[in-house]
């Protein structure tokens, strides 16, 4: 029971403040795998591991990387 993901995010400010910068919007890539496990019978855990970088600028030149973890139960 395993399941592979990607994710492309855009990420904007709903409302700038009046100061611009570039770092206001930014797009990132993520990819990993999720694990599904069955505890209970109507109980999953869904344990999962991604690495996610940025692909624009600024943040894609100051080589930003992200290694999240999580631990989501669906019940």
């Amino acid at each position: 029971m395993l399941s592979l993901g990607s994710e492309l995010r855009f990420q904007g400010w709903l409302k700038n403040p009046s100061v611009k910068s570039p770092a206001r919007e930014n797009v990132s890539f993520a990819i990993g795998p999720r694990f599904h496990y069955k505890i209970g019978p109507t109980t999953w855990l869904r344990p999962g591991i991604s690495y996610s970088t940025f692909i624009d600028e600024p943040l894609s030149k100051a080589k930003y990387s992200i290694v999240q973890v999580d631990l989501p139960f669906a019940f």
